[in-house]
C-alpha cells in the first residue's frame, strides 16, 4: 500500500511531497534527513520503510535511516497531511456516442466513428512504434515531449482523403497507453467545424461539442479560455451542481486554462465542495491541494457572455453563444469562429479586461507516429512554437 503525504519544513513551512510504502507483513520504522527545497536547511521526517518510500524530487532525501536514533539537534517536521485525491488531475474521454463535431463537408458522413474503427485496427502497430520512441527517450537525452500524435487515413465516399489526428500524453516514465480510449481525437481534415457548430442546439449537445473542443485545444492550444458567469443552474441539487463543476474542472488542464466567472460562482463551488464532499477549500489551499483553476480567482462580476476559446501564439478558435455550463434539453444558440490571435485579443480579451495569470510555452516538442508508404510505422520527433497537425 502506498500513502501520499505532504510535510511542511519546520524552518520555513515549504511543503514537501512524498509517498510512504507499507507492506502487508513487516514494516521498518525510521526517518529521513531532508534538505529543504526552499531554505536549504536539513530537517527530519519520520517515515515507515525509509528505503522504499520516496520524495518528489528524491534527491532532497540526504539520508535514510532504519532503527537508528536521530541526532539530538535534528528538528522534525510535525505538520503533515495524508491525502488520496488529486483535484487537478486532467481526465479526457472522447464520447463517440454524442453529437459529432467532425462531418465530411461534401457527403455529411459522420467521420468520428469511422476514424475510431481505423484507430482500433491500427492500435498494435501504434503501440509498437510508441514503445520504440519511449525506449529511445529513456536511453538518451531528449526534450520533454508533450504528446504523441497519430495521423490516420479515414475512408469516405467523397473524393478527398480525410486525415484523423489522434493523440495521447507522452509518458516520460516508460509507461504506454494500451487502450484505444487513451488516444483522443483532435481533428479530421476535410471537415468544417465552423458550419457544423453554428445554429440552435440543446444544452446537452452544446456541452458535448465543448468537451470535444477542449480535447482538441488540450493538444493544439497554449491557452484555453473558459468565460461564463454561471455553472449549472439554481434548481439542481447540491450533488448535481458539484458534478457539473467536477466534470468541467476534470477536463481542463490547470497549467493552460484561464477560467473567468463571477465571485458568487467561485464561492458556490467552494461551499459545494465542503457541503457535499467535506473538503474545505481554505484548508486544502494551506497544503497546496486545492484546484489551481479555482484558486487563481480570475473573477469578473460585470459580464453575461459565454465565451470558450483555444489559443495558440498565432490563432484562436472561439466557441460562444447563450448556453451556460450545464446540460439540458432547452435550445440555445452557438457559433464557432476561427480567427487570428490578434483579433481575439482585440475583440474578446481586451473587453474582458482580465490579466494573463501565467506565461505560454515558448517551444513545444512532440512525437508523430505514422504509417509510411512502405507499410512501416515510424515515430519521429517534431518541435515548434505551435503543434502542427500532421500530414500523410
Amino acid at each position: 500500500m502506498i500513502k501520499r503525504k505532504k510535510a511542511k519544513c519546520p524552518h520555513c513551512e515549504k511543503l514537501h511531497e512524498y509517498t510512504e510504502v507499507f507492506f502487508d507483513v513487516v514494516n521498518d520504522n525510521g526517518f529521513w534527513e531532508v534538505i529543504c527545497q526552499q531554505c536549504d536547511t536539513v530537517f527530519g521526517l519520520i517515515v515507515t520503510n525509509p528505503s522504499e518510500s520516496s520524495m518528489n524530487p528524491n534527491f532532497l532525501v540526504k539520508g535514510r535511516h532504519e532503527n537508528k536514533q536521530p541526532p539530538q539537534d535534528l528538528i522534525f517536521a510535525n505538520d503533515i497531511i495524508e491525502y488520496n485525491f488529486d483535484l487537478n488531475k486532467t481526465s479526457h474521454f472522447f464520447d463517440y456516442g454524442t453529437a459529432p463535431v467532425y462531418k465530411c463537408e461534401q457527403t455529411g458522413t459522420k467521420l468520428e466513428i469511422e476514424a475510431y474503427k481505423i484507430l482500433r485496427s491500427s492500435l498494435q502497430n501504434i503501440i509498437d512504434a510508441y514503445k520504440n520512441a519511449s525506449t529511445y527517450y529513456l536511453a538518451n537525452r531528449c526534450p520533454d515531449y508533450e504528446f504523441v500524435l497519430i495521423p490516420l487515413q479515414v475512408p469516405c465516399s467523397c473524393e478527398n482523403t480525410h486525415i484523423a489526428t489522434f493523440y495521447c500524453e507522452f509518458k516520460k516514465n516508460g509507461e504506454l497507453q494500451i487502450s484505444e480510449n487513451d488516444y483522443l481525437l483532435a481533428d479530421i481534415s476535410g471537415t468544417s467545424i465552423g458550419s457544423k457548430l453554428m445554429g440552435l442546439f440543446s444544452k446537452t449537445d452544446i456541452m458535448a461539442f465543448l468537451e470535444k473542443l477542449i480535447i482538441r485545444w488540450n493538444l493544439l492550444s497554449t491557452k484555453i479560455i473558459i468565460a461564463s458567469p454561471f455553472v449549472g443552474h439554481q434548481y439542481l441539487s447540491k450533488k448535481a451542481k458539484l458534478e457539473i463543476w467536477n466534470w468541467l474542472l476534470s477536463i481542463l488542464d490547470c497549467n493552460k486554462t484561464i477560467f473567468i466567472t463571477r465571485t458568487r460562482s467561485l464561492n458556490k463551488y467552494k461551499s459545494l465542495l465542503e457541503e457535499v464532499e467535506g473538503l474545505d477549500h481554505t484548508f486544502l489551499k494551506k497544503y497546496d491541494l486545492e484546484n489551481k483553476i479555482i484558486s487563481s480567482e480570475t473573477k469578473k462580476n460585470d459580464f453575461h457572455a459565454k465565451v470558450y476559446a483555444g489559443l495558440t501564439t498565432e490563432t484562436a478558435e472561439v466557441f460562444s453563444g447563450s448556453a451556460n455550463l450545464v446540460k439540458g434539453s432547452s435550445i440555445e444558440n452557438i457559433c464557432f469562429i476561427p480567427m487570428p490571435r490578434s483579433d481575439f485579443d482585440n475583440k474578446y480579451w481586451s473587453r474582458l479586461n482580465v490579466s494573463w495569470p501565467n506565461s505560454e510555452i515558448s517551444v513545444r516538442h512532440w512525437i508523430v507516429i505514422k504509417k509510411e508508404a512502405t507499410g512501416n510505422w515510424t515515430a519521429n520527433p517534431e518541435q515548434g512554437d505551435n503543434i502542427q497537425l500532421p500530414k500523410i
